[in-house]
């Protein structure tokens, strides 16, 4: 390998600069040869900067001088020291956006985007894995399911540190191809979907047997808050004895849309609160006036952030029954910052705890009826049969 002196000085060392020191020196001012007076205070700063970044431009420097191919634009490179600051953390939730990237988050929280309708996370072996799909998106009538692993996209492979950049070709033009490598339960197989216009209607809602209404939130964007309410109403007005919530395969969303759920839940109350690394908290509570219905609370290891948050919520302060499975355990909080330059910086900064103080992070919500669903719970005619929906319609029955 040729390494040429001339970089490894620079690596080294840190640029070198000559510099004289004048007779003006005692008055407290530098003089460098060949540039201009500051004084010593700044000369101390000028020297903190040159220790600190001065390697990382000179790396930078050298990777421009010996690729074997010609760099023409640096962006890729900027960006990339960027990422790999916010990387050192090890967290995979944090990250830094470039501009492009922040403007798809964005059109995430808004819940319109084109793409195939998948939400996914950073699983604990760095694999990017998919919490839960939309209803009737690309994604879901291919075939894709909670807990599917993407190890690639358009035979490119990403691992979890590259999510950001995954999601982003993910998305497309409606109308064009994209094809995904999943692996499940050992085996690989790639699923090639068209992309489309994905506008979340995130709460559905039905009537049921015995007047049990059933809602169902896929995700907790902006207007789901909204939305719930407006079905809610209208189920009661069509004379609802009691509510099935399902949260099953909800990735979560935005912390208030979810707090704005509850609010329709619980009277006064304290549904979660966050506290960060100096033991400040932020609480996060339900006003006065619910529903009147008995409700109950449908999870799995789908349901995850502030999905879990709305579940951990109502069973603190003992609003409904949960039925389903321990759920995702994501309880932890980004903040999203936009900078100058039009980028982001996504970065976890505070914790969850319920009402009663218990982290959800790494752990998940247990439900206070535990059913399992299996590869068998399937009917003579290949229908899955629901047997924690059929559960929870089996408590109204007990108690109409």
């Amino acid at each position: 390998m040729n390494i040429k002196k001339k970089a490894v000085a620079l690596l080294l060392t840190g640029v070198v600069f000559g510099a004289v020191v004048s007779p003006v020196a005692a008055a407290g001012v530098l003089r460098l040869a060949g540039y201009r007076t500051i004084s010593a205070t700044g000369y101390e700063e000028y020297q903190e900067l040159r220790e600190e970044y001065g390697f990382l431009n000179a790396l930078k420097e050298l990777v421009q001088e010996e690729y074997y191919l010609p760099i023409e634009d640096d962006t890729s490179l900027i960006n990339g020291m960027y990422k790999g600051l916010v990387s050192g953390l090890g967290d995979p939730y944090s990250e830094y956006l470039t501009p492009e990237e922040f403007e798809q988050a964005y059109a995430d929280i808004t819940g319109n985007y084109c793409g195939v309708g998948v939400t996914m996370w950073v699983n604990e072996e760095d694999y990017i894995e998919v919490v839960s799909v939309i209803d009737d998106s690309p994604a879901q009538q291919a075939g894709i399911r909670t807990g599917d692993v993407i190890l690639g996209v358009d035979g490119v492979a990403y691992g979890g540190s590259q999510m950001s950049k995954a999601a982003e070709l993910i998305r497309g033009d409606a109308g064009t191809e994209v094809t995904l490598t999943i692996l499940r339960d050992g085996k690989m197989q790639n699923y090639t979907m068209e992309r489309k216009q994905v506008t979340e209607v995130t709460v559905q809602g039905q009537m049921m047997e015995n007047s049990v209404a059933y809602l169902r939130i896929t995700r907790f964007e902006m207007n789901t808050g909204e939305q719930f309410d407006k079905a809610l109403a209208k189920l009661e007005e069509q004379g609802a004895q009691g509510l099935i919530i399902d949260l099953r395969n909800n990735g979560g969303g935005m912390v208030d849309s979810a707090v704005q759920v509850a609010d329709a839940l619980l009277d006064e109350a304290t549904v979660i609160y966050a506290e960060d690394r100096n033991g400040r908290r932020t609480y996060y509570k339900t006003e006065a006036g619910k529903t009147q219905l008995p409700y109950v609370l449908l999870v799995d290891g789908g349901t995850a952030s502030a999905a879990e948050i709305l579940a951990e919520g109502v069973q603190d302060n003992e609003g409904g029954l949960i039925i389903g499975q321990q759920t995702y355990g994501k309880g932890i909080i980004q903040s999203t910052q936009q900078l100058i330059n039009g980028a982001a910086l996504k970065m976890t900064t505070m914790q969850y705890y319920s009402p009663k103080g218990t982290a959800i992070h790494g752990i998940g919500v247990t439900p206070d009826v535990t059913v399992e669903l299996s590869a068998d719970d399937v009917d003579e005619n290949g229908d899955i049969i629901d047997r924690q929906l059929e559960k929870a319609m089996e408590f109204f029955r007990k108690v109409q």
